[in-house]
């Protein structure tokens, strides 16, 4: 890192993403929330993130807007082989330093085309040209290296776009040209079936350690709050404090969904699971599938969308969904029962619903499901309405509800249900 200048502390950070894609729409940023995340942890700061298209004249002139008031500028995009990848002539012209091939990077370059048996391409060597004087990093995910460029009183840290390459590389880089921070802690749970809304209102009446500060993280259908300070103390004593308020909807063991906390539930107590779906089209499954050890887990599941698929395949009786309507919490539990018995596992769960935007009835408008969790111990059925949302946020809505209440079925303990939201009623089956 350039010392030529005094350089504040903590360090404050201007982030700018490029591509066409990232401003079109085609692709979602990502990496500047990596960037903002290692900052907290790092103790720095970041004052502004900007992103723009793939234009050099654009990507110059922001470079040197940002370096007016920031000490430190972080790129990402533009360093790939292609014609559209114009950021390394951008950053040496707002550096004002030349472009060189550097020998590290074309060596890596060279050995990287070797190992596949292929010639190496003056497109692939445009790879290795950085502005005269930076600092490369080797890099081991990807043909692309990350480097740094001093300008005239700030520094040009460019990374790759891919994300699965900026996460590598980021940590490595950055603690390695920027100056450490004040370190601040941070634990970070995450909380299913509340509006951030209502949680923020509940954290607000807690008196929380003086410096302890708290973040907010919306993804549908979760939100991710953190909590942040200087003493590592204060973190975790502020943290419990959210845990004993918010204890309704903050999912366990650390899980980032509730897939995740049912499959490591399950995979301690040596449960298996079998999954019966009609409105929510395989989300169950696949948010467990998407767990790593989930073949411990997971024996089969259905998606029985037609009536005489439940009829068939689980043993749901026919005058069960002639009388009460395949969307009744008759036959959900029918089918998780049904699905328990043939997979002859210790949990299954099930969902039947209306996504609309049509199918609703009187009795079951659109937004109504029901789900059912059948173990040897009970079977437990949820009747819920989620109102307001589209066919795919139903459908997400539904799963997550759905890994919820997997989750209630491993304690044997419902109760927290009662507080999720849609969730109208609870219905224990003998």
């Amino acid at each position: 890192m350039s010392t030529q200048i005094p350089r504040p502390t903590p360090p404050r950070i201007a982030v700018v993403c490029i591509g066409d894609e990232l401003v079109e729409g085609r692709t979602i940023d990502t990496n500047s929330g990596a960037i903002g995340a290692l900052a907290v942890a790092s103790g720095w700061k970041v004052a502004e993130i900007v992103t723009i298209p793939d234009e050099p004249g654009l990507v110059e002139s922001t470079v040197e807007r940002l370096a007016e008031r920031h000490d430190w500028i972080v790129t990402t995009g533009g360093l790939g082989p292609t014609e559209d990848d114009r950021t390394r002539a951008a950053i040496a012209a707002a550096v004002g330093r030349p472009l060189r091939a550097d020998a590290g990077a074309e060596a890596r370059l060279r050995a990287r085309a070797a190992a596949r048996g292929v010639e190496v391409t003056a497109l692939s060597l445009r790879q290795s040209l950085v502005p005269r004087g930076a600092r490369v990093y080797a890099s081991e995910v990807g043909t692309a290296d990350p480097f740094a460029a001093d300008g005239d009183g700030f520094t040009v840290i460019c990374f790759p776009g891919v994300p699965r390459e900026l996460r590598a590389l980021a940590p490595v880089v950055l603690r390695a040209e920027l100056p450490a921070g004040d370190v601040r802690h941070r634990l970070e749970a995450v909380y299913l079936g509340e509006r951030e809304s209502l949680l923020s209102e509940r954290i607000e009446a807690l008196r929380l350690p003086t410096g302890v500060g708290v973040t907010y993280a919306p993804s549908s259908p979760t939100v991710t709050i953190g909590v942040v300070g200087p003493d590592l103390g204060d973190v975790e004593r502020a943290d419990a404090q959210l845990a004993t308020a918010l204890a309704a909807w903050r999912l366990p063991l650390g899980a980032k969904t509730a897939a995740e906390a049912v499959v490591t539930a399950f995979t301690a107590r040596g449960w298996t699971l079998a999954t019966a779906e009609s409105c929510s089209g395989g989300l169950v499954a696949a948010g467990i599938v998407d767990i790593a050890g989930a073949s411990a887990v997971l024996d089969r599941g259905w998606i029985t969308y037609a009536n005489s698929a439940k009829v068939d395949e689980l043993g749901v009786a026919a005058d069960a969904i002639a009388v009460h309507g395949a969307v009744s919490a008759v036959v959900a539990a029918q089918m998780a029962a049904g699905a328990r018995r043939v997979a002859g596992v210790d949990a299954a769960v099930s969902v039947t619903g209306v996504a609309g935007p049509g199918g609703g009835t009187a009795v079951s408008p659109v937004g109504t499901v029901f789900l059912a969790v059948a173990t040897e111990r009970s079977c437990v059925v949820a009747d819920a309405r989620f109102v307001g949302l589209d066919r795919q946020q139903f459908r997400a809505a539904s799963a997550a509800l759905a890994h919820r209440l997997l989750l209630a079925a491993v304690g044997g303990d419902y109760d927290a249900l009662r507080s999720y939201r849609g969730v109208r009623e609870l219905h224990f089956v003998p």
